[in-house]
This record gives C-alpha cells, structure tokens and sequence, in this order.
C-alpha cells in the first residue's frame, strides 16, 4: 500500500505543480498587460496636453527629469557612494595601526 501511495504521490504532484505554475505565469503576465496598458494611456494622455497644457509644464517636467540630484544616472551613484568593500579595507588598515600603537606602547 505504501509503495502505491509514493507512486501516485509523485505522479499526480508534478502534474500539480504543473498547472500551478502555468497558472501562475498567465496571472503575472496579463497583470503585466494590464499595467503596460495602463501606463501607455497615461502617456496617451500627457501628449495630447489633457494634464500638461502649457509649454511651460513640459519644460518643468523636462527639467524635473534631468535633474541628477532626483534622478541620479547608475554610473554617477557608483562614482558617489564608495562600495562596503573599500570601508572594510581601510577599517581593517586602521585596527592593524591602532594594535601595532598599543602593543608599542605596552613595550615601553
């Protein structure tokens, strides 16, 4: 009886698995659909100035974008923020000088 049981168990279970997984991936891509519909109406919109209708809002909104200070290019972040590695380099350089202070000083 056991042995049957491991037999259906494994047969019926990847057919299972299966199905939860096609079911999975038609939910994410038409969630997917959905939303890429949703945002191109909402560019539809601003390009026919149903909520920018002034020159002048397009040039703030341009300006907006281009401003590194809100929108920072990857390289530009790289450039600023010094990797963990770089920190932990110099903070074990730092502990080696601080222990070679002490035990000169315990020499003494």
């Amino acid at each position: 009886m056991k042995e049957s049981a491991q037999v259906y168990f494994k047969n019926n279970f990847i057919k299972y698995v299966g199905l939860a997984n096609l079911i999975l991936l038609l939910t994410i891509g038409a969630n997917g659909l959905f939303w890429k519909q949703k945002t191109d109406d909402n560019i539809e919109a601003l390009q026919k100035n149903a909520v920018m209708k002034t020159d002048a809002d397009w040039i703030i909104l341009n300006k907006h974008v281009d401003d590194v200070g809100v929108h920072m290019p990857l390289s530009k972040k790289i450039e600023t923020f010094v990797p963990r590695a770089e920190h932990d380099v110099e903070l074990d350089a730092l502990k080696e000088r601080v222990d070679r202070i002490e035990d000169h000083k315990k020499t003494k």
